[in-house]
């Protein structure tokens, strides 16, 4: 199955893990992760808004306006996918990404040894006031000597 964590290792303890995932790590086709995948969280602190007074009563504080702060998860290709859901659900049920974020970065550094390159994948989801957010892809590989 592919999804978002699809790198990660079956939870069946009666499979054997190697045949359900011969390469834990892997990742299109042949590139394998360095290390874990990093969610990065941007959050505002808050401020107080600019805008005029009627809207001022209806929002006293503009959620995502102020400061950005960087806050990570890292998810690391080797441990078990029920591990890796139960943190997931964790951070949902405590509002992770919450009212406050601007921005989610998630990132992977991978290492394609057919090619000798290095790939630094990354998705940012940006949140906007309106209630609507936008995602943007971007990749930048690097070749390693050979």
């Amino acid at each position: 199955r592919h999804d978002m964590i699809s790198f990660a290792r079956d939870p069946d303890p009666d499979k054997d893990p190697l045949y359900t995932n011969p390469f834990p790590g892997r990742i299109l086709k042949e590139h394998q992760i360095v290390g874990a995948v990093r969610f990065r969280r941007w959050y505002a602190v808050g401020a107080e808004c600019t805008a005029s007074k009627m809207w001022k009563d209806l929002y006293p504080a503009c959620n995502m306006h102020g400061e950005l702060k960087p806050d990570d998860w890292y998810v690391f290709y080797h441990e078990k996918r029920e591990v890796i859901e139960e943190r997931m659900q964790e951070r949902a049920r405590n509002f992770w990404l919450d009212d406050h974020t601007a921005f989610l970065d998630i990132q992977t550094l991978s290492y394609n040894a057919h090619q000798a390159m290095f790939t630094l994948g990354t998705l940012r989801v940006e949140f906007f006031d309106a209630g609507y957010m936008i995602h943007r892809e971007g990749m930048k590989e690097s070749f390693a000597d050979s």
